[in-house]
Formats: C-alpha cells, structure tokens, sequence
C-alpha cells in the first residue's frame, strides 16, 4: 500500500504542476497578436454593424438613437471602423504592456505534453501496484479521475 501512496502522491504533484503551467499568463507578444487578431475578426462584423447602424439612423426607425443596437449589438465593433485597426491596438498597446511576462505558447504545451507523459507513466504504474495489491487479497479503491489508458493497460 505504500507504493500506491507514493505513485498517488506523485500523481497528485504532477497534476498540480500541469495546473500551474494551464494558468501562466502568454508573452506579451502572444497576447498582442492575439487581440489584433480578435479586433480583426471585430473589424469585419463592425463594417456590418456600422452599415446597419447607419440605414437604420437614416430611415428613422431608431428615434431613441445612433448606434444603439440591435438586439444589444457592440456598438465597439460599430465603432472599431471608424477607429480603425492601428488606432485600437495603439491605445489597448499600454495596458498590454503592464502585463506580467508569461510563457510562450509552444513551451507551455511542451511542458504540458513532459507532464502528461510523465503522469500517465505513474498511473500506469499506480494501477500495477493496484493489481498486485488485489492478487494478495487487499482491498484497494481505484481513483475515479484515473487515465483510462492506465486503467486499461494500454502503453503509449
């Protein structure tokens, strides 16, 4: 029972580990290049938004006013066009900036992929301890979040 404890222990730090990385911030740059690629995606439905807007300032549907949206439509995509790209990322560049550096995506995933490998290793192992256990007559409860590859048997 104790090398179950131990493999368990182990298992448990491992998981903690991958939580820890899941949770760190991006580069600054990463991050950068993520909202320029989201105000993109904005700019584009704000074209739309904007037109709409526009037609239905004009034909007076809308007494109550300009840009106040259909259906609760983002009067900041409405306005990303008008604005423009370049301009939203200079005034969104200072906070980004105040940001605490993170870690690059690609090594994110790659200590992601060392752990993983690393915890399905140890609940294989964990559930040979469990079947030697039981082949001696102990009573040995299974984790119920245990990779089903381990559970299984199934090497890598």
């Amino acid at each position: 029972m104790f090398e179950i404890n131990k493999l368990r222990t182990r298992i448990a730090d491992l998981k903690s580990q991958m939580r820890e990385i899941e949770e760190l911030p991006r580069t600054q740059a990463e991050t950068e290049a993520l909202i320029r690629r989201h105000l993109q995606t904005r700019l584009d439905v704000g074209a739309r938004e904007l037109k709409h807007h526009m037609a239905v300032f004009h034909a007076g549907d809308r007494p109550d006013g300009f840009l106040a949206g259909r259906g609760g439509g983002d009067i900041g995509a409405a306005l990303l066009p008008l604005i423009g790209l370049d301009a939203a990322m200079r005034a969104i560049l200072p906070f980004v900036e105040h940001l605490p550096e993170g870690i690059k995506d690609a090594d994110r995933a790659a200590a992601l992929a060392d752990l993983a490998a690393d915890l399905l290793q140890c609940e294989i192992a964990e559930e040979a301890a469990v079947g030697v256990a039981e082949a001696r007559g102990e009573e040995v409860s299974r984790r119920p979040d245990a990779d089903p590859r381990a559970v299984l048997m199934v090497a890598p």
